[in-house]
């Protein structure tokens, strides 16, 4: 992905203005809410890591068995979980009161859709100093892991595209025939507009195929397109 893929950003938000919301965040602690699945939360990881560098320490509420998978990545201070009484009170007009710890002259960025405002709301009647909600899933024309760089003024870097994320053991010149890993790609999402070219994934499995490991390609219902798509890209019948 280039620069200029990402220089505009179609997301849906609201609640404290960008400038007011960026000028706060100096120095201060970062709340971020996120939800949705393990993808959801891989493609946020490049606005954390560039967040991280403005913020003196980031707070993430999301659920706990992804989120602990970056934990070792170093961009987050503080885990919470996002299905919690004390997370569903912030929703409500009495709050959890233990949420003053963690929001009291802090800066908040949601990536739930709070169009009513009741989040931002709770937020802020917690001690907040501002809260900024995007609705990630209104992203149109390209990977949302670079419309919310681009919303929130995050430069991209060359080369996030293509990170590893998740820690892995550095690979090997060549994959051993005995072992033969499997690579399993999921491509697709519940939203196409977000996602990455199937092209990309395709050149991505010719190198580990090349290297002598196996694939395995899957989807999920709301992918009902992608399968025939890939067959038709004439991939091996076995790796489907």
């Amino acid at each position: 992905m280039s620069q200029a893929s990402v220089a505009e950003s179609t997301l849906a938000w609201g609640g404290t203005p960008l400038p007011v919301w960026r000028e706060l965040l100096a120095g201060r602690t970062l709340v971020v809410f996120r939800g949705g699945g393990l993808g959801d939360l891989l493609l946020t990881l490049p606005l954390l890591l560039g967040l991280r560098a403005r913020a003196a320490r980031v707070i993430l509420v999301a659920r706990p068995a992804y989120a602990q998978l970056i934990q070792p990545l170093g961009l987050i201070d503080r885990l919470m979980p996002l299905e919690s009484a004390a997370v569903s009170s912030l929703w409500s007009s009495t709050p959890d009161p233990a949420w003053r710890v963690s929001l009291t002259n802090a800066v908040a960025l949601s990536l739930l859709p709070d169009p009513e405002g009741q989040l931002a709301a709770g937020v802020r009647q917690s001690g907040a100093l501002a809260c900024h909600w995007v609705d990630a899933r209104s992203a149109r024309g390209g990977p949302i892991s670079g419309q919310l760089c681009a919303h929130l003024g995050v430069p991209w870097t060359p080369g996030w595209q293509e990170c590893v994320w998740l820690p892995t053991p550095a690979p090997s010149a060549a994959v051993s025939q005995e072992r033969r890993p499997c690579l399993i790609l999921h491509p697709g999402s519940g939203s196409a507009s977000k996602n990455t070219p199937l092209s990309w994934f395709i050149a991505w499995a010719s190198v580990w195929r090349a290297l002598g490991g196996s694939i395995c390609w899957t989807a999920g219902e709301a992918e009902g397109q992608l399968i025939p798509r890939l067959r038709a890209s004439m991939l091996p019948a076995d790796e489907l």
